[in-house]
């Protein structure tokens, strides 16, 4: 039980953020979408579950010069086909905007998003991936809502 678990048995159960054995697959993504131009992350899948660890840059609605998010996000997938799969997430996200707050600009916020994923395996190493649901963010400080919208994503899964 930890926050990151390393571990070569694959037969007992972990609990925690990311979860690493033997049979982990693990993949680098880079997409973009109407929440953040660029995001990066490191996606982590044992069978069919997985998590993923990663930031995007210039949130969008934030600071035009920098603004970004962390995020962590946890879900399963489903394969369709041979190169077709289905997956589904729940994610956290911490939102900085990197200058003084105003009215209608916050410092900080956080969101929880959801996504379903479509994802089409071109090459042995290179996947396109599809996204869209929903984000419902919030400010730290007072809970309240700051803004809901859609999520719409698209991008690469390597290796």
């Amino acid at each position: 039980m930890g926050v990151i678990n390393h571990s070569k048995d694959t037969s007992t159960v972990k609990l925690g953020l990311v979860n690493i054995n033997p049979k982990t697959r693990i993949q680098m993504m880079v997409y973009g979408g109407n929440t953040t131009k660029f995001n990066t992350g490191v996606r982590f899948t044992n069978n069919k579950l997985y998590t993923i660890l990663g930031f995007g840059t210039h949130y969008l609605g934030m600071n035009e010069d920098f603004s970004g998010s962390l995020f962590y996000r946890a879900g399963l997938i489903f394969p369709l086909g041979k190169q077709v799969a289905l997956s589904a997430d729940l994610g956290y996200f911490h939102i900085e905007n990197f200058e003084q707050k105003d009215a209608d600009k916050p410092e900080r916020l956080y969101s929880l998003q959801g996504r379903v994923n479509l994802e089409y395996q071109v090459l042995k190493n290179l996947a396109i991936v599809g996204s869209v649901w929903y984000a419902n963010t919030r400010y730290y400080y007072h809970n309240r809502l700051y803004e809901r919208k859609p999520v719409f994503e698209v991008g690469f899964i390597l290796f």
